[in-house]
């Protein structure tokens, strides 16, 4: 039986500033633009709504760095959007805005590219603050029960939804899948799990009590539910607080490291990981597992540091970057330039003209609207030189919700022959990727659009990325506590060494 025990310790956090363009770059590419805040209108006059349309356009012609896969998907959104302007004669609200708009965006299939609606544009009728009381498991034909989330255990684990106020799960499903963007169909499917309770109320309008109708073998059973308060965690895969990493010792010896996301401090990364594999090196386990599922990227330089660890290879995270320059890209790219300037001379230094700082690319500052500005990347310095890398038998566990540089590490251990690769395909595809995103309130609905604003390039095309073995959950699996993923790459890493 596979069981977890902490064994391995978690260092205490360090930060210190740093100061160099391409790190500083890089390590934003998963953040985002603080989009401006308004207050949105109540009620949208056909006017106003046509405008907030005429601003998504373009947004998404001019801000986002490759919006259009091919000519037939730009056709298709323009003429989208000009169907959703040309049907407007009344008075709507945003939500209405909302529900219209964002199975659009999501059609470009990109997970930078999506269009959300802030509590303060929900009709006050609308109950925030609250959760959907399953956490859920959305499978490829089945919606499974990870947890009664109610306290009432109304639902046992591993049983089965067939259908929420009386509307058939699979109905639900195809409802919602369109206001999520992925790269894949595991990715969108993810996506859906993480932000199903709340994309039940704002794209379908369904609101607590909930009637959830289940099954466990044949006999269908149902029961009434409230929602309960709105936490982190709720859902199954949502980040919660506290560190980004976990690790323990299976009975065997072998080490499960799990890495949730990338965003800790570079620095406090780089301590956790150089204290982590130097304990590996002094008691090698007879076999280690990289848990990445539900994890959705992050900082650029975390991903190296981990893969510094886990490969002797030269490091490249990838050839050239292209960055679309506009004005909500210099807004964001002026604050960071701003606090790093702080950050680097302090206060009362604050005064010296940023030209003056070495290092810093300023045609991105004075880059033309439109412009496409492309940046050589070389060679990745390693984060701790002189140390060796684990060479040991590595596997890795990967699901849909694996986004942006976390579908890069997999794609990179699994084609350098590192790893072997269990679980589902990535929600982002390899290759060719975009980040950077930055966001745009629109001016009248209050509705905020994301896109991305870069393209990083490491090969000449793009490609999805197929696990070596590929392993689907069950209700069984859920209720009695098994981790089929990793046991299979328990089994497959076993087999590879007879």
């Amino acid at each position: 039986m596979i069981t977890r025990r902490p064994d391995l310790d978690v260092p205490a956090r360090t930060v210190r500033p740093v100061w160099a363009f391409l790190f500083v770059l890089l390590a934003l590419l998963a953040g985002c633009q603080s989009a401006p805040t308004l207050t949105p209108r109540d009620v949208l006059t056909p006017d106003e709504y046509a405008e907030d349309l005429d601003v998504v356009q373009a947004t998404l012609q001019e801000v986002h760095i490759g919006a259009w896969p091919d000519k037939a998907a730009q056709e298709d959104v323009l003429e989208r959007l000009r169907r959703l302007k040309q049907q407007q004669f009344w008075l709507s609200r945003p939500l209405e805005l909302y529900r219209h708009l964002a199975p659009v965006v999501s059609s470009l299939n990109e997970v930078h590219t999506r269009l959300e609606i802030p509590e303060t544009a929900l009709p006050q009728t609308m109950v925030t603050g609250q959760a959907f009381p399953l956490a859920l498991v959305m499978e490829k034909n089945r919606t499974l029960v990870a947890a009664d989330l109610s306290g009432q255990a109304f639902v046992p684990v591993g049983s089965e939804v067939m259908a929420i106020n009386g509307v058939p799960m699979a109905r639900i499903r195809a409802s919602l899948l369109p206001y999520v963007s992925a790269e894949t169909e595991s990715g969108r499917r993810r996506l859906l799990q993480v932000r199903f309770g709340r994309l039940l109320s704002e794209a379908m309008g369904m609101q607590p009590p909930y009637t959830i109708t289940w099954r466990l073998g044949y006999g269908l059973q149902t029961v009434k539910m409230d929602a309960i308060e709105s936490r982190q965690g709720s859902a199954v895969g949502q980040i919660s607080d506290g560190d980004p990493w976990t690790s323990w010792r299976l009975d065997d010896g072998s080490v499960v490291l799990g890495v949730h996301h990338f965003d800790a401090r570079p620095e406090a990364f780089r301590q956790f990981c150089r204290t982590f594999f130097s304990q590996l090196a002094k008691h090698p386990p007879p076999r280690l597992v990289l848990d990445l599922r539900y994890n959705p990227g992050g900082l650029s330089d975390n991903i190296m540091t981990l893969l510094s660890h886990l490969t002797d290879e030269p490091l490249s995270w990838a050839q050239t970057i292209e960055i679309r320059n506009s004005q909500p890209f210099r807004s964001w790219f002026q604050s960071v330039a701003e606090r790093k300037r702080e950050q680097l001379l302090g206060r009362y230094l604050r005064w010296i003209p940023l030209e003056y700082l070495e290092d810093w690319p300023w045609k991105l500052l004075l880059a033309r609207d439109g412009e496409v500005t492309r940046l050589s990347l070389g060679k990745w310095e390693r984060a701790d030189e002189g140390v060796k890398a684990y060479d040991g038998p590595l596997a890795v566990l990967v699901n849909g919700y694996c986004f942006s540089g976390c579908a890069y590490l997999v794609d990179e251990l699994q084609h350098s022959g590192r790893a072997v690769v269990v679980g589902e395909s990535p929600g982002s595809q390899a290759g060719i990727q975009l980040g950077l995103p930055v966001r745009v309130t629109l001016p009248n609905s209050g509705l905020i659009l994301q896109v991305p604003a870069a393209r990083i390039i490491k090969q000449a095309r793009r490609y999805p990325i197929a696990p070596d073995v590929e392993v689907e959950r069950t209700g069984e699996d859920l209720a009695n506590q098994r981790d089929p993923e990793l046991a299979a790459a328990l089994d497959i890493l076993d087999s590879l060494a007879r």
